[in-house]
Parts: structure tokens; C-alpha cells; sequence
């Protein structure tokens, strides 16, 4: 028989046991199997033209949609997400980190002002898909125009990090920081992302507070 300070003990080590396993299945990091929202379209060609890989979202009862047919903020509001999915859904975006081939995903015009959208193709700037998916993530920050484009930038020099893995992986240890700050106030406090970065993205530079002009919680 056991006596009340083995059973005592093994209540505790039974507590910690389950505590590790929580916390270890809270951490782990998303990885494409683990995807129920998001997956890769495939590349396309249309006669002489190339259509690259992008992110697409795939909705309970909806046709996949992409950021290209519509914006998919929109539609998540309209569908009454439950937040538990909205956060779900957002956390997918991080599994697609070291994904180095060239988005093809198209924005709508919300997305970005126009003259970063006109320099972005004059300059024929191009950004990979882990870089679209840290891009789409921070889109849902806003409730309706995203002031932001797509180019990741060092704040000191003003250089273009979009396809600099050593930049790009500084860029992702901050963002899975912040999203698991976050997660665990369930949202309700939305700080900027890259605040007291040495990272910004295009157009971030005119904006005194990123924090004023993007929702204080997710609805």
C-alpha cells in the first residue's frame, strides 16, 4: 500500500508530466502537414506566361480562394471565425519560413500605398513565399488598408532583405516571439511586430506609431 506521501508525490510528478506535455505541444512549431487553412498553389503556365506558387487559403465550405481573387480578411469577417481559427490560421503563415522561391501572389489594392505599389514594379522587386507569408500575417493587423508592402527592410541602412537568409531568419525568430506573446493573451493586446526592430517593412518609415493605425485586438 502507498503511503500518503508517495501518493503525494506521485500526484506531483503526474502534474508535472502533463504540464510538460502541454507546454511541449503549445511550442512546437507548425509545419506544412500540420496546415488546415493554408497550402501552396501550383505554378502555372498560361501560353508564354509563368504563374508562380503562392499562398492560398482554403475555407470550411468556400472554394480556395487566394489573396488574388479577394481579400480574404473580408471574407474570414463575413464567415464569422471563431478566433480560436482566426489565431489557428494565422499561426500557419510561420510554417511556411526558408520557402525561397519567388511568390506569385498578387495583392489587392488595399494592400500597400500606390506609389510603393508603382515602385515595387518599376522595380521589378520580387519577394519569396516565406516573405508573402509574414506580409499576410501582418495584413490582419489591419482592419481595412494595409500601408505596408511587401519588402523587408534594415531599418540602419535601408537595405532590401527579402531574399537574405541571415536577415530572414532574424525576421522569423522575432515574429514566432511575438506571435507567441500574443497567443497567450489570446490577442486582445496587438503590439507591432517589428517595434524596436532592427527590421521595418516598405512604408512603415512614415507612420510615427505602427500601433495607431492597426487593431487594438483580433475580432
Amino acid at each position: 500500500m502507498l503511503t500518503n506521501r508517495a501518493v503525494n508525490i506521485n500526484h506531483v510528478l503526474l502534474g508535472i508530466t502533463v504540464l510538460l506535455v502541454l507546454t511541449g505541444c503549445s511550442s512546437r512549431r507548425l509545419n506544412a502537414t500540420d496546415r488546415r487553412y493554408l497550402s501552396l498553389s501550383e505554378q502555372k503556365i498560361w501560353g508564354d506566361q509563368i504563374f508562380s506558387p503562392a499562398i492560398i487559403v482554403k475555407l470550411p465550405e468556400k472554394d480556395t480562394l487566394s489573396l488574388f481573387d479577394t481579400d480574404i480578411r473580408h471574407t474570414i469577417r463575413r464567415m464569422n471565425f471563431r478566433k480560436f481559427d482566426q489565431i489557428r490560421l494565422l499561426e500557419e503563415y510561420l510554417s511556411f519560413y526558408g520557402n525561397e522561391n519567388i511568390s506569385g501572389q498578387g495583392f489587392p489594392f488595399r494592400y500597400g500605398r500606390s506609389v510603393n505599389r508603382h515602385k515595387m514594379a518599376k522595380e521589378e522587386i520580387k519577394f519569396p513565399i516565406e516573405v508573402e507569408a509574414l506580409y499576410t500575417l501582418t495584413a490582419h493587423l489591419f482592419y481595412e488598408d494595409v500601408l505596408i508592402s511587401p519588402v523587408i527592410i534594415e531599418r540602419n541602412t535601408g537595405r532590401y532583405c527579402n531574399f537574405n537568409r541571415r536577415d530572414l531568419d532574424a525576421v522569423y525568430r522575432i515574429y514566432r516571439d511575438w506571435f507567441k506573446r500574443m497567443k497567450r493573451e489570446n490577442f486582445e493586446h496587438i503590439t507591432w511586430p517589428l517595434k524596436n526592430t532592427s527590421y521595418m517593412w516598405l512604408g512603415e518609415d512614415v507612420v510615427a506609431d505602427m500601433e495607431t493605425i492597426i487593431q487594438p485586438k483580433l475580432f
